[in-house]
This record gives C-alpha cells, sequence and structure tokens, in this order.
C-alpha cells in the first residue's frame, strides 16, 4: 500500500510529485501489518524462473487491500508492485497504455448487495414499577396507580421502572426509544418550582416485591437511601442524566402523555453492554414541584407508562 498519493505527471524512483521526495528512494509502502517499509505484503503469486511468459492474465488476490480503501480506513494510494528479491528476476506485464484493451491491467470486484434494513415500531405497554417515598422509607408500593417524583412537604419521591427487553438481541439497531409517562397530578394546580424529571440507570437489579426507599431487595439494603444509580458517564450517584424533561412550574397537568428520549441507555440494555436493570427517575431538584404520573397498575391501557422502541432489522 503506497504510503501516501502519487502524482502519475512526476512519480519516479526517487519522487512521487513534483519537487516532492520519497522518504525511501524507490517508493514508501505500508505492508499488511501497517509497518512502514515491511515486508508482509497484501498479496502474493510466484513465476517460477523455468517459466516462460505465456501471453496471458495472471491474478494476484487484493481483496484485503481493497476492502481497507472502499470501507474508508484509508485513503485509496493505489498498489505498489516490487518483486521479493529483485536481482535477476526481471519479468514485465502489458500496461495500461499497451494499446490493446485484452490486454491491459484490471482490477475485478465481486460486491455483495445489502438490502435496505426494514424500520420496525414497537410499544412496550406492561411495565414493573414501583415508588420510593422518602416519608415512609420501609412501605413496599408495588400497586399504587400512580408513580411520583420531585418533592413535597420536606420529603422526596422517585420511581425505579422495567420493561422486559428480552426480545431484543445484540444485533439488535435501536434508532430511537421513548419513555412515555401520562401527567395527570396536580390537577389544575402550579408548583413553585419547576420539575425536571431526570433519567439514571439502577446500579443493580431490584425486587418489586420489596423495593422502597431504604432497600432494594429483602434485608438488602440500597447503599445509598432512595436508591443506587449509574449517570450517562458512568458515575455513581452522577448528576448528568441519560434524558431529561422539563415541566415548568406554572404548567398545568394536561392529561396526557410527555415522552423522555432514553435511547441510549436502551441500546446499553439491548447491545448487553449492561444488565437491563430498568430506569431511576427522580427530579433534579426534589422540592416544591411535586408530581405523578399513572403507573402500571392505573388500569386504563391509554394512561399506563409505555416504552416506544424503533428498531432497524434486516431485510435479508
Amino acid at each position: 500500500r503506497p504510503a501516501s498519493s502519487w502524482n502519475t505527471s512526476y512519480v519516479s524512483w526517487n519522487k512521487r510529485d513534483k519537487n516532492v521526495a520519497w522518504k525511501n528512494a524507490g517508493g514508501d509502502w505500508y505492508d499488511k501489518k501497517g509497518v512502514l517499509q515491511g515486508s508482509t505484503p497484501y498479496a502474493t503469486i510466484t513465476f517460477k524462473g523455468s517459466t516462460l511468459p505465456d501471453n496471458r492474465y495472471y491474478e494476484l488476490d487484493v481483496t484485503e487491500l481493497v476492502k481497507e480503501y472502499v470501507t474508508g480506513k484509508y485513503e485509496n494510494t493505489g498498489i505498489l508492485i516490487k518483486t521479493r528479491t529483485e536481482n535477476n528476476n526481471y519479468i514485465a506485464f502489458y500496461s495500461n497504455e499497451g494499446g490493446i484493451e485484452t490486454q491491459k491491467p484490471k482490477l475485478n470486484i465481486t460486491t455483495k448487495e445489502t438490502p435496505a434494513p426494514i424500520i420496525i415500531n414497537e410499544t412496550i405497554n406492561e411495565a414493573i414499577d414501583n415508588r420510593l417515598r422518602e416519608a415512609s422509607p420501609d412501605s413496599v408500593y408495588q400497586d399504587s396507580a400512580f408513580i411520583d417524583v420531585g418533592g413535597m412537604n420536606d420529603a422526596r419521591y422517585r420511581d425505579v421502572i422495567w420493561f422486559d427487553l428480552d426480545e431484543f438481541n445484540d444485533t439488535t439497531e435501536v434508532t430511537d426509544s421513548t419513555l412515555s409517562l401520562y401527567w395527570y397530578y396536580p390537577a389544575g394546580n402550579e408548583r413553585p418550582d419547576d420539575t425536571v424529571i431526570e433519567v439514571y440507570r439502577p446500579a443493580s437489579e431490584w425486587n418489586s416485591s420489596y423495593v422502597n426507599w431504604n432497600k432494594k431487595d429483602k434485608n438488602v439494603a440500597w447503599k445509598n437511601a432512595g436508591g443506587d444509580w449509574y449517570d450517562k458517564n458512568g458515575i455513581t450517584q452522577g448528576d448528568t442524566p441519560y434524558a431529561s424533561i422539563a415541566l415548568k412550574g406554572s404548567e398545568l397537568p394536561d392529561n396526557k402523555y410527555h415522552e423522555i428520549d432514553v435511547t441510549e441507555l436502551v441500546n446499553e440494555y439491548v447491545s448487553g453492554k449492561y444488565e437491563n436493570t430498568g430506569f431511576l427517575i427522580k427530579a433534579r431538584n426534589e422540592n416544591n414541584n411535586y408530581i405523578a404520573f399513572y403507573s402500571n397498575e392505573c388500569g386504563k391501557e391509554t394512561q399506563k407508562p409505555s416504552l416506544n422502541i424503533t428498531k432497524k432489522v434486516s431485510s435479508e
């Protein structure tokens, strides 16, 4: 692989362009291992000294080098051809200027057409969700008709929610994913402060039958009361959420879904980068900004939390 581009109007043994010398007389190249002036070629062919020219084409397999050019891994600088030992072994081939089409050098390429992917939209309507209530730190809120975030009367509220992603695998490309929450409370009332809802990755799995403000499972406490999480940067109890949405204090509940873009976190689960531990939802500031959404137990399919996923699948 020539180490740089060259100008056919000026290239020679000593130069690659007008007034621009090769670093090494005879040409600069990289071998298959990326070593400058290396000795591991991309392709070889052997002509025995006893073999006579037979006026036909001979083929060298340059698939790997061509792929590196086509994929953009390297700039296409062409092919540098030389013999392994350069003594008493001179041979010649017809060039592009040989004048006969059937004798010119040629590059034969076999390609595989990749069908356009199919875009599929799916909605997961069944969730497992629990409230985490600071004022009742050991109470389990598994069957509440709502989930809530923010602060009220010097107490904080958070939630954990989980959707089954087992139907997806590490070959699934998720292009978009939104968590939809149906806002209904406090009906008709403004709040002193804005509510900025944030989504984090729970640091470990949790048990819906036992999880609360203090515990993640039966007799197993969170390391931090109110839940352990990782933020987008992988920092424990960090403050850079995977996703957020702001509801101004002056906004009233509008009895409709509000969407939070959780594409990045869902991709991390689907790809297998992390175990699917669901979402931990909290407000950025947890004071005078309490709001509530309907939960999976609200009794109405059109108001439950849902996870909307757009994915690409092969059409083959």
